[in-house]
């Protein structure tokens, strides 16, 4: 985690996003609260991580 990822608060966030890029689920937990700008950034962050690992997976299973 980066400095600024570490002093932030203590919330927390949890995204299932489906394969087809659908939300599937969406839990925020501890105290806190996040600005909408910030939750745009972390709900994109979330889809290219989704995206890249699918894409890990697809590359191990086919080995």
């Amino acid at each position: 985690p980066s400095e600024e990822e570490e002093l932030g608060g203590d919330e927390r966030i949890h995204i299932t996003i489906g394969d087809e890029g659908h939300l599937h689920s969406l839990q925020k937990g501890l105290r806190g609260v996040f600005t909408p700008a910030e939750f745009a950034e972390i709900f994109d962050v979330a889809h290219q991580r989704c995206a890249d690992l699918r894409k890990l997976v697809a590359n191990q299973e086919g080995n």
